[in-house]
């Protein structure tokens, strides 16, 4: 937490969405923003306007969705849902409970997204969920540009849907920052110890030894990303792969844990990693 000067640019998804758009990163699409009893349809877009909750519901019921609702300011998956148009009525899930939404004054914000449809290679190890990845970028103190630390993927499980949150219940694998294949997973039991997996528990699909496509390419964005704030000496990014093969940027994370992170290794075996935490009087 003493790493980084401006951690808000990473506690309100809302600035840091703003700032990636503005240098060309594609985003998930906000449908629309809550601030208490007021909306904001399509804020980032031309046609932005005010509009009122009754009417943004009715248009996410014409619309059909798919769209993920999350608070714009909080993290670890909390109040992060999947908001689906069944029978002409919104409908809400998260794990296995499904229940009617309606659009109601939110007590800060909340973001109501588009569904971004994942790569068909990451869709592959549960549907239920966007699988990201998170990549640990770091910046030392003196040097001119950041650097990727550590790298893992992560899985959901019918338990988090629709998120992937390890803590919930889902799965992580470290990711060879070399070659992007990854290693073997891991995932928390009721008794509190890791449970090493070479495939998922529920849908079969191989995780350990999967080469990921498109690894120089997710390196490339979010060193690209990292590189616009200097001040961010310690960013956790979360991304997803579109259908079309695209890295997406979820999130950034300025406190960050580090457990998925150290599944193969720890950081400090790193010489990079264990160099910044030196310099930066971690250490």
């Amino acid at each position: 937490m003493i790493l980084n000067a401006v951690p808000q640019f990473f506690d309100q998804k809302l600035m840091l969405r703003a700032l990636l758009l503005h240098h060309g990163f594609k985003q998930a699409e906000t449908f629309a923003l809550i601030a208490r009893a007021d909306v904001q349809r399509d804020p980032f877009g031309q046609a932005s306007q005010m509009t009122t909750l009754t009417a943004l519901e009715d248009a996410m019921q014409r619309d059909g969705g798919p769209f993920i609702i999350k608070p714009q300011d909080s993290g670890m998956g909390f109040g992060v849902a999947l908001v689906n148009v069944e029978g002409g009525r919104l409908t809400r899930r998260r794990g296995h409970k499904t229940s009617a939404y309606h659009v109601t004054p939110s007590p800060t914000s909340t973001l109501v997204e588009r569904v971004v449809p994942q790569h068909s290679h990451w869709d592959a190890f549960f549907a239920g969920s966007a699988n990201t990845m998170r990549l640990l970028t770091l910046w030392t103190p003196g040097e001119p540009a950041p650097f990727i630390a550590a790298a893992a993927q992560r899985i959901g499980a019918s338990d988090t849907a629709p998120t992937d949150n390890f803590a919930g219940g889902g799965m992580a694998a470290s990711i060879a920052l070399d070659t992007g294949v990854i290693g073997h997973a891991c995932r928390r039991t009721r008794s509190g110890r890791p449970d090493r997996l070479t495939h998922h528990h529920e849908t079969g699909a191989r995780i350990e030894g999967v080469q990921l496509p498109f690894w120089d390419r997710i390196l490339q964005t979010v060193l690209s990303a990292a590189s616009l704030l200097g001040v961010a000496r310690y960013v956790g990014w979360d991304v997803m792969i579109d259908a079309d093969g695209t890295p997406v940027i979820i999130e950034g994370n300025a406190n960050t844990g580090v457990h998925i992170l150290q599944i193969e290794e720890g950081l400090l075996k790193n010489p990079q990693a264990r160099r910044f935490y030196e310099v930066s009087n971690v250490l």
